[in-house]
């Protein structure tokens, strides 16, 4: 006895051991780990380096450059010229005395070369300020398609846990009808045997439990990779069942449905729905790239300041002679650089932003067409499907009247047994379709949540037909 006692608290101190993952854990697990959010916030990196790379080109470019040479056989003989050659080439007569004046030393074996050249954009038409607006606006395209992402997410990761969960159920009424009919087999069978029952009722009766065995097989495979979409959506990938605690808030549901047809239209396709705003911030950047295209025509200079530096030496730093040898030079010059003529292809850049505009107009048109579709489906859908929950819902709870009074007439002897078993199958099932439902109404009303931008978590209120927001 003590030792069963001891087992009974060894397990349920195991089982209290247990992790458990609230919706807010499992949650915060997804934002953190999630690939797919992992992923956008690299994009949004990359982005940002974009801008940054674009407004490099407002600070001056300087490079530095250095060499040593090394010559085997230098002209090392020194140049010298007499002073009497001097004077005979000016027409005037030789002097008895002479000089030799030396005009070059000759070259070393070596040659040290240091220069700094800094180039600095002074005009270009606007080139560089909408280059940097249109990398601004391509990383707030980013941006909102994280935020998007991360919406989306949060509404499939509700979805699918409103699955795991009646999913669970589902397998509860299977179990329980493989339970009934196969003791209404043998029960069947039994007074087959006896003469008060036909062969074809039992194997009727054999059917209904191979089909319920069946959805027992098909559901779990359906859970199991459920649940593997959970993991990889949250980052867990140890994720068990048993570990997650959630119950669905069917109240959303109500909450959504509360809103008329045309408020949730009107947010899904509004200007300031997120599809709309990614559309809207892409023809911004082509906008600004339309701009750079015009300000990079044939024939519109681009003037820029460069300065140089040189310094050559045939001793190097520090060394016998270096300061007596130097040779530097500086050089300052105010240049301008224009295409004349390329084939063309400036002039097929500026049509191809021009036909990538045009191309986003229709992107959008399509987009709030898609959208507007796709809200009308899932709203019907989930009317209809509220609809026939409150069928099931009031099937179910007749038929579980039903088997209320049949076993009480079967404990008066009016039924038999098989009429109790009978009553709780068709119980089951009615169950099994009404928690069906339930799955698909929520997954047509998540899907709302995400397309009209609504925080499941926050929806805000609706007021005399006026929207509000909760947190006001």
């Amino acid at each position: 006895m003590k030792k069963a006692i001891a087992a009974v608290f060894i397990t349920t101190v195991l089982l209290a051991a247990l992790p458990a993952y609230t919706y807010d854990e499992l949650s915060m697990s997804m934002l953190l780990n999630n690939t797919d959010l992992r992923e956008a916030e690299e994009a949004i990196q990359m982005s940002q380096l974009d801008v940054k790379d674009a407004e490099a080109n407002y600070h001056p470019q300087i490079d530095l450059q250095g060499g040593f040479t090394y010559m085997v056989s230098p002209l090392n003989d020194p140049l010298t010229i007499n002073t009497n050659d001097i004077l005979t080439q000016l027409g005037i007569p030789p002097q008895a005395a002479s000089t030799d004046i030396k005009v070059w030393d000759g070259l070393d074996n070596t040659m040290y070369s240091l220069s700094v050249n800094l180039t600095q954009p002074l005009i270009t038409w606007g080139k560089i300020p909408n280059a940097v607006n249109m990398y601004k606006e391509l990383n707030e395209v980013k941006v909102l398609q994280k935020t998007d992402l991360q919406k989306q997410l949060t509404v499939q990761l509700k979805a699918m846990l409103a699955a795991l969960y009646y999913i669970d159920d589902v397998l509860g009424y299977l179990e329980s009808t493989v339970s009934a009919t196969d003791e209404l087999v043998g029960y069947l069978e039994k007074s087959s045997e006896e003469g008060m029952m036909l062969e074809e009722d039992v194997v009727e009766a054999r059917v209904s439990a191979s089909e319920a065995n069946l959805g027992i097989a098909e559901l779990k495979t359906q859970q199991m990779q459920l649940l593997q979409n959970v993991r990889n959506l949250t980052g867990i990938p140890g994720l068990q069942l048993d570990e997650i605690e959630y119950v669905p808030d069917e109240e959303e549901w109500a909450t959504i449905m509360a809103y008329p047809l045309d408020s949730l239209l009107e947010m899904a396709t509004s200007d300031s729905s997120a599809a709309m705003k990614m559309l809207e911030k892409a023809g911004k950047a082509l906008e600004y790239g339309e701009y750079v295209a015009n300000a990079s025509m044939y024939g519109v200079p681009d003037f820029a300041l460069q300065l140089s530096f040189s310094l050559m030496n045939s001793r190097f730093p520090g060394e016998v002679g270096w300061s007596s040898t130097q040779e530097w030079s500086f050089m300052g010059t105010l240049g301008f650089k224009t295409t004349l003529w390329d084939g063309g292809k400036i002039l097929n850049n500026r049509d191809r932003v021009k036909s990538q505009q045009r191309s986003n107009d229709i992107r959008i048109e399509d987009t709030r067409n898609t959208l507007a579709t796709a809200v009308t489906e899932n709203y019907s859908n989930a009317e209809l499907s509220s609809a026939r929950i409150d069928y099931l819902q009031a099937k179910a709870d007749s038929s579980s009247l039903k088997l209320d009074n049949s076993t009480l007439r079967s404990d008066a002897g009016a039924d038999s047994r098989a009429d109790v078993l009978q009553s709780q199958i068709d119980l089951n099932k009615d169950l099994i379709e009404l928690t069906t439902e339930k799955i698909s109404l929520s997954q047509y009303c998540y899907t709302l949540y995400y397309l009209s931008g609504i925080d499941p978590d926050n929806p805000p209120r609706i007021t005399d037909g006026m929207i509000g927001n909760t947190a006001g």
